[in-house]
């Protein structure tokens, strides 16, 4: 079995060439996810990513149902069938992509650092907005935590917190408290269980 130094190092490999992982070797990983807490919660969200590059079908994920579900459970019922109509409903996801063709879309930008925490700007363009809140794994997902602050005149929304470096987060962006989106300007997004993406952000 995967110890946890093994299972970080097997992430730190994938991180900078995920060519080299290889199908035994993630399997082992999730495996140790199975069994591990501290690194289920520390690593799930990256799952998706890693068995895909290892050549694992999703439908044979032990821990992507998990994942969903954990998901699912720290959001409230009337949240989460918000985030499911929105996922897949193709009517709302025009009306979103409508809000962001106007102009252009802002991701995060970095702001001050020290050793172990880095303070990071979160931005959206949203001008027909009512209010903008972001919700991800930093906040088990729940989107009341952190409520974006619209700049006068500018239709940009922003909010600024502080985040642990060596992770990789998981975000999404919830406009008028029922839009669930991923960053426009992300770099990287992941299937989000629901029908739709959310963002990766890796400090």
């Amino acid at each position: 079995m995967m110890k946890c130094e093994e299972a970080k190092a097997f992430v730190h490999v994938w991180e900078s060439e995920a060519e080299r992982i290889d199908r035994t070797a993630a399997e082992g990983f999730v495996q140790h996810l199975n069994a591990c807490v501290s690194c289920n919660r520390e690593f799930r969200s990256l799952l998706p990513l890693i068995m895909r590059d290892a050549g694992i079908s999703a439908n044979t994920d032990p821990i992507s149902k998990d994942f969903v579900d954990s998901v699912m459970n720290a959001i409230s019922t009337g949240q989460r069938e918000r985030a499911r109509h929105f996922g897949i409903s193709p009517v709302l996801a025009l009306a979103a992509a409508a809000i962001f063709v106007i102009g252009i879309s802002f991701g995060f930008y970095f702001g001050a650092r020290n050793s172990t925490i880095q303070k990071v700007t979160f931005m959206l363009y949203a001008p027909k907005a009512q209010s903008v809140q972001l919700a991800g794994d930093f906040t088990s997902w729940n989107p009341d935590e952190f409520r974006l602050k619209k700049i006068d005149g500018s239709g940009i929304w922003e909010i600024q917190i502080p985040l642990r470096k060596g992770r990789i987060y998981v975000y999404n962006f919830i406009i008028d408290g029922n839009q669930w989106i991923a960053d426009p300007n992300a770099t990287s997004v992941i299937d989000d269980g629901f029908g739709g993406l959310s963002s990766l952000l890796r400090l």
